[in-house]
């Protein structure tokens, strides 16, 4: 993921190779004394989602969403595959708010339309940024994406949160 550049193609699932277009990286420093700070990332276990996926752990934060692919999501939403937030999955085994880490660098890549790819051999959505996509999430993936990426407000990124 420290190799890619905006242009960049990049392997997704449903759209095959698409380029990049915005990276978003920050370093945030985490204060030892709050060990549940907002901005602790989640980390999944080698393994943790389903057998073969994952292949080194992987730090995500908490809004950021995997693909879940399950007969539980068929019976609650009448789809056998839906994104959920890392943080909603914290009740499984392996994944968990890593509470040792002093700092994290998160990554978002944006292309022309909402994506999803892999990370770590994970199934991950790409940042999305779209008016109607934007309505359609909770308040609290708005706070974490203004507060990690400060610059998305501003009218110069492509699909700019300006319309909010």
């Amino acid at each position: 993921m420290e190799t890619l550049r905006i242009g960049d193609p990049v392997s997704t699932r449903h759209h095959g190779p698409k380029s990049i277009r915005w990276i978003g990286k920050r370093s945030i420093k985490l204060a030892p004394n709050f060990p549940k700070n907002k901005f602790r990332p989640i980390q999944i276990s080698e393994g943790a989602l389903v057998q073969g996926l994952t292949r080194t752990p992987l730090r995500l934060s908490r809004q950021h969403r995997l693909l879940v692919s399950s007969p539980i999501s068929q019976r609650m939403f009448g789809t056998q595959d839906c994104l959920i937030a890392a943080i909603k999955l914290t009740d499984l085994p392996g994944i968990a708010i890593d509470t040792d880490c002093a700092g994290v660098t998160y990554i978002h890549l944006l292309f022309d339309e909402h994506e999803v790819i892999t990370a770590n051999g994970a199934p991950c959505e790409s940042l999305h940024t779209g008016p109607e996509a934007m309505k359609s999430i909770p308040a609290a993936t708005h706070a974490e994406l203004f507060a990690i990426f400060p610059e998305l407000m501003a009218k110069s990124c492509p699909r700019a949160l300006a319309a909010l």
